[in-house]
């Protein structure tokens, strides 16, 4: 039971920081987008 409920944590984690991962690349291709435009 209890590493069922760590297993999912674990995938729950990994989810969370491939959204992070998503963001963050946005952020810095429309930085560089508005730097090269200017």
């Amino acid at each position: 039971m209890f590493y069922n409920i760590t297993l999912r944590e674990l995938r729950q984690k990994k989810e969370i920081f491939k959204v992070k991962r998503y963001i963050y690349g946005i952020n810095l291709i429309y930085l560089f987008q508005h730097t090269v435009m200017n």
